[in-house]
């Protein structure tokens, strides 16, 4: 889920909560090649990719809002001079494509949100045990390629897989327990479990 989208959900349903970011910087810039860009088109009611424009174009260029399906056709009619879009759908658009700002750790464009009683259930550590392995298994090109492929029905190239690396996309796994950094730190150590004090 977007984090604009969470945190509205999060506002109007306190039973849920984000549990963690899971992808980074899929959201990416085409603008046309060779112009200035004035107007940029961004999926409305999404603040974060309102952020992507400031930060990549300072206070120069206009965010134009609308609906995510019409944001192909915009740019495409030239109403815009460029869009925000999902990496996927942008690497079959002509234009420049332009990474999202470089933020620590990342600009996050989707997190994972759970129901706050479903963390009491045992199944949780299970969902969250096979989605880090989903995650660290998607990291590698050759099995993002294949995945899409089947998911999207998109070839991608050696291209793509390049340019998806320089755009800094990254699928991140979620973690359990309070203190995800020393976890990770452990992780090869074969440490199940850590008490502090």
């Amino acid at each position: 889920m977007c984090p604009d989208a969470a945190a509205s959900l999060l506002e109007k349903d306190r039973r849920f909560e984000v549990v963690s970011p899971v992808l980074v910087n899929s959201d990416i810039v085409v603008v046309r090649y060779g112009i200035e860009p004035q107007k940029i088109g961004i999926s409305q009611n999404r603040s974060h990719q309102e952020q992507i424009i400031a930060g990549v174009f300072g206070s120069e260029v206009t965010a134009v809002s609308m609906l995510p399906s019409a944001i192909p056709y915009a740019y495409e009619k030239k109403a815009v001079d460029g869009v925000v879009v999902d990496a996927l759908r942008g690497f079959i658009m002509a234009g420049e494509k332009i990474p999202a700002p470089a933020a620590a750790g990342g600009h996050v464009t989707y997190v994972l949100v759970v129901n706050k009683s479903f963390k009491e259930d045992p199944r949780y550590h299970e969902f969250i045990r096979l989605f880090q392995a989903a995650a660290e298994e998607l990291n590698n090109p050759d099995v993002l390629v294949e995945e899409i492929k089947k998911y999207k029905n998109i070839d991608l190239g050696s291209e793509e897989v390049e340019e998806w690396n320089r755009l800094g996309m990254l699928i991140k796994g979620a973690q359990i327990g309070c203190f995800p950094q020393l976890y990770a730190a452990l992780g090869g150590a074969g440490v199940d479990q850590v008490i502090t004090l």
